[in-house]
């Protein structure tokens, strides 16, 4: 049996193969998220999006999806974590994105650490798309899980749209991440810059010297919200580019530190865990006596957590 994966994120939906006959894994294409500039989706676009990408693949048996968390339905529009209106969503009761398209009436998303029988381990056939069964969708975060070897001595930090610290038993969730890079980005693009290039030309040096005080919840979901995000610490001399994208990359990591205290190792997961090289080093200096480990294995956190369940769950 073939499985076309999809993680349906926040910033870039993700595909891939697996062959459960052979145990053999194979890298898909990467697309942009609808949910990128955009807050929510109806079920006739979310349909429309899905029917594009399964065309790309003729010879799969089935469809296993994983989608953001921390939203639902309103009628037939599907309101994501970045929704102002996910507020008034008890959203332990409302239908997951992939559930709600096909009117599912058990939601099937994964949800470990919880006690709520409405939740089940399994994956079951739920519609289907250009005649390919589609099976129960997953939480993007509990894949993550899924993919990890943690113990008690060891956390993650899953660094993406979202960013979350996860243990053995717990995930803490909304640390500011992608989305309020992408709040900058916007800034510098009405300048005409790429944030994220010259970002890239930050050096460790850069950072350790950074004087701006940068408050990156930016977002009402970010943690510690309130009345939005700041720059402070601003002298006449010292407002730069060089040392705004330094303190952002600074207050990036430093945001981490009170909840990784209790263990010795951490692995760092996520796109801006593979793509910002000085994090890792970063994370180090302020944190002398942990171990810091970036998770890239050359296959998707989220794909190799659908994959084991996959493994697990389809017999």
């Amino acid at each position: 049996m073939k499985y076309l994966l999809i993680d349906f994120g926040a910033t870039y939906i993700k595909t891939g193969v697996y062959n459960k006959d052979i145990q053999e894994y194979t890298k898909g294409f990467t697309a942009t998220s609808p949910f990128r500039y955009a807050d929510r989706i109806n079920k006739e676009e979310l349909l429309k999006t899905l029917t594009s990408l399964v065309d790309n693949y003729k010879d799969v048996d089935g469809i296993v999806i994983c989608t953001i968390l921390g939203g639902g339905y309103i009628g037939d529009v599907y309101h994501s974590w970045k929704s102002p209106d996910t507020k008034s969503l008890n959203c332990d009761h409302t239908y997951c994105m992939i559930s709600g398209l096909f009117n599912s009436k058990v939601h099937y998303h994964h949800k470990p650490f919880t006690t709520n029988t409405n939740y089940h381990i399994g994956l079951f056939e739920i519609g289907k798309i250009n005649n390919k069964p589609i099976y129960s969708s997953l939480g993007d975060t509990n894949c993550v899980v899924e993919s990890l070897e943690l113990d008690e001595d060891v956390k993650a930090i899953n660094m993406g749209t979202g960013s979350q610290v996860i243990s053995l038993d717990s995930i803490e969730r909304y640390f500011p991440a992608g989305r309020a890079f992408l709040a900058y980005q916007r800034f510098f693009k009405s300048l005409n810059l790429d944030m994220f290039e010259l970002m890239d030309k930050i050096t460790i040096d850069d950072v350790l010297k950074s004087t701006l005080k940068v408050n990156l919840a930016v977002f009402p979901q970010a943690r510690m919200f309130k009345d939005g995000g700041s720059i402070t610490n601003i002298e006449e001399d010292n407002f730069t580019i060089e040392n705004l994208l330094g303190s952002i990359i600074k207050e990036f990591v430093l945001q981490y530190q009170p909840h990784i205290d209790n263990v010795s190792k951490i692995l760092l997961v996520g796109g801006i865990a593979k793509k910002m090289k000085i994090l890792p080093e970063l994370f180090q200096i302020y944190n002398p006596s942990k171990e810091f480990i970036v998770v890239e294995d050359g296959i998707e956190s989220t794909h190799k957590g659908m994959i084991k369940y996959i493994n697990k769950c389809m017999v």
